[in-house]
């Protein structure tokens, strides 16, 4: 289990003050893993473009806040370029 006092997630720097509509715009595709289960699952750019249309004016650092690990269930969870 990941140490209790840090944010649940983290975004890679780069990432984190970019919004969603940048990354459809630029085709990056993003990698998502999980602190607690170890589970990886890569985000190609048409994914995002599918399932993340609803929500591109947030930034990706909001983005992470929402998302849940798909084996585990757990919030603890890292995004970055992938």
């Amino acid at each position: 289990m990941p140490e209790p006092y840090r944010p649940p997630y983290r975004v890679q720097a780069e990432l984190a003050p970019m919004r969603v509509w940048e990354v459809m715009e630029l085709k990056i595709g993003l990698k998502l893993s999980c602190d607690a289960c170890s589970h990886e699952s890569l985000w190609t750019p048409l994914f995002i473009q599918k399932r993340l249309a609803r929500v591109k004016g947030i930034t990706m650092t909001r983005l992470a806040s929402r998302l849940r690990c798909a084996g585990c269930r757990s919030n603890y969870v890292r995004l970055w370029r992938g």
